[in-house]
C-alpha cells in the first residue's frame, strides 16, 4: 500500500509540477475526515521509514502523516483556503500527563481549535475545545491522566463551518510506579519478575526510550519475564496498561 502512495505521489506531482506553481493535495483517512495542503513548486511530498511527509514550501514546517492511516490521496490544481496555518505543534510527556502546545501562524475568519486525542491514530477517543486568539498567537494545555502510547492532532475550524487538520503526533507517555509495584532484578541481564501485592495476571509491555515496542507477554503472579535477548540499555516497563517502571538491561 504504501509503495502504491508513493507512486501515485511522484507522478502526480510531477504531472501537476508542470502546470501550476502550486498543487491542492487533498489526504483522507479512515475515519473519513480530510486534510488539504497547498504544496508550492518549493515544497514537496516524502516518504520517511512508514510516515507521509509532506512539505508545504521550503519555509514551512513538514507534516508527518503515518501512512497507517491513509485512504487515499488526491491531487488537483485548485487551492484550498486554510482555516488556520499552524507554526509548531508537539506534545512534551510528563509523568502521567502530557502538554500540548502549538502556535498560529494566520488566522483569518477563524474560529476555535479542536485538539483530538485517544489511543488509535484513525479513531480519537477524546477531544478539547479551544477558541482562536488570533494570528501568532500561543497555545497550550496540560492533559492529565495519561499512559501508553498516544496519539493527537487539531481540528481547525473556521468561521463559516469549513475545517482543516493538523499533522497526526504521537508521544509515549509514561507514569511513576505504584508504591507496591516492583520490578526484580533490576538492573537485569537474564530474566525477571514483578513484586505486587494484587497483581495476578496482565499484560506486560516493554518500550525502548524512543516509544517503540519491544517486547510484549502475558503474565501471571510468580513468573518470570526473559529479558536475555534485548539489547543492553534502558527501558521501559509497562504493567496492567498504566503503572510504567524504568528497567535497566545489563
Amino acid at each position: 500500500m504504501r509503495k502504491i502512495i508513493q507512486l501515485a505521489c511522484m507522478l502526480l506531482l510531477a504531472m501537476a509540477g508542470e502546470a501550476v506553481a502550486q498543487t491542492g493535495v487533498k489526504v483522507t483517512y479512515y475515519d473519513g475526515t480530510i486534510q488539504s495542503f497547498n504544496v508550492a513548486s518549493s515544497g514537496k511530498l516524502f516518504f520517511a521509514s512508514d510516515n507521509l511527509n509532506v512539505l508545504p514550501d521550503a519555509a514551512a514546517a513538514t507534516t508527518v502523516i503515518p501512512t497507517s492511516i491513509i485512504r487515499k490521496i488526491t491531487f488537483s490544481d485548485s487551492l484550498t483556503t486554510l482555516a488556520a496555518t499552524l507554526l509548531n505543534l508537539k506534545v512534551t510527556p510528563n509523568n502521567c500527563s502530557a502538554v500540548v502546545s502549538w502556535q498560529s501562524g494566520s488566522e483569518q475568519n477563524f474560529d476555535h481549535y479542536e485538539l483530538q486525542y485517544g489511543t488509535d491514530g484513525a479513531a480519537w477517543d477524546h477531544s478539547l475545545s479551544v477558541a482562536g486568539k488570533g494570528s501568532n498567537s500561543s497555545y497550550s494545555l496540560v492533559l492529565t491522566g495519561l499512559s501508553g502510547q498516544l496519539y493527537y492532532r487539531l481540528k481547525m475550524v473556521d468561521t463559516d463551518g469549513r475545517t482543516t487538520y493538523s499533522n497526526v503526533i504521537t508521544a509515549q507517555i509514561y507514569c511513576t510506579q505504584h508504591d507496591e509495584l516492583s520490578v526484580y532484578p533490576n538492573p537485569a541481564s537474564g530474566t525477571i519478575r514483578i513484586k505486587s501485592a494484587s497483581l495476578i495476571n496482565t499484560t506486560v509491555r516493554i518500550f525502548n526510550p524512543n516509544g517503540q515496542l519491544v517486547k510484549q507477554v502475558k503474565y501471571s503472579a510468580g513468573e518470570s519475564i526473559d529479558i536475555s535477548s534485548l539489547p543492553s540499555g534502558v527501558y521501559f516497563m509497562q504493567i496492567d496498561g498504566s503503572s510504567t517502571i524504568k528497567l535497566i538491561k545489563q
